[in-house]
């Protein structure tokens, strides 16, 4: 159970850093994206029957990309610029 917790929040800690490095530079809408992902993810589990469609794993995953954001958004300018370079 903790195991599927902490896996949900870490595994879109980096969802941020993937959008930015994209190009994508909407700070403020990233965390609205990971929700619709999330809930993308959850909606081809639930139809698919490839998984468990929980309400719990979308609140996590977002938990986990806004946590990914407050991240990105600490970072020096000169790391964020090297992200998009990379």
């Amino acid at each position: 159970y903790v195991a599927n917790l902490v896996g949900n929040v870490v595994l879109f800690i980096p969802f941020p850093f993937l959008l930015f490095s994209f190009g994508y530079k909407h700070e403020k809408r990233m965390p609205l994206i990971a929700l619709f992902v999330s809930v993308f993810i959850e909606v081809v589990q639930y139809l698919f029957v490839i998984g468990v469609a929980d309400i719990d794993d979308v609140i996590l995953n977002v938990t986990g990309a806004c946590m990914g954001f407050l991240l990105l958004k600490s970072l020096p300018t000169s790391f964020k610029t090297a992200l998009v370079r990379a």
